[in-house]
C-alpha cells in the first residue's frame, strides 16, 4: 500500500522528474473510503485520501493511531475510531 504525504502530493499534480515514480492511483478500496469519509465529514480530499488509507491500511481502528496537526483532520480521525496524536495539540 502507498501512502502519500502532503509534500509527495505535487508531483501527482505537476509534471516533474518524479511524476512517473509517484503517479500510482489509489485502490479501488481507498477511493470507496474517500468519498464515504468526504460525504460524513468536513474534509479536504486530501486529508480523505489520507485517512481512507489509515483506514484501509489499520484494517480496523481499534488500536490505530494517526498522528497529525490538523484540527479538521483530528477531528473526522476520532470520530472514525482512531486514536489521535499527539493527544493535546496547540492548534
Amino acid at each position: 500500500m502507498r501512502f502519500w504525504d502532503t509534500t509527495a502530493l505535487v508531483p501527482l499534480l505537476l509534471d516533474q522528474v518524479s511524476t512517473p515514480e509517484v503517479r500510482v492511483l489509489p485502490s479501488g478500496e481507498v477511493r470507496d473510503q474517500a468519498l464515504r469519509l468526504l460525504r460524513v465529514h468536513s474534509l479536504r480530499a486530501a486529508d480523505a485520501v489520507q485517512l481512507a488509507a489509515a483506514r484501509v491500511w489499520a484494517g480496523s481502528t481499534a488500536g490505530a493511531e494517526l498522528v497529525t496537526y490538523d484540527e479538521g483532520l483530528a477531528l473526522a480521525a476520532r470520530l472514525e475510531g482512531f486514536r489521535v496524536l499527539p493527544s493535546s495539540p496547540s492548534f
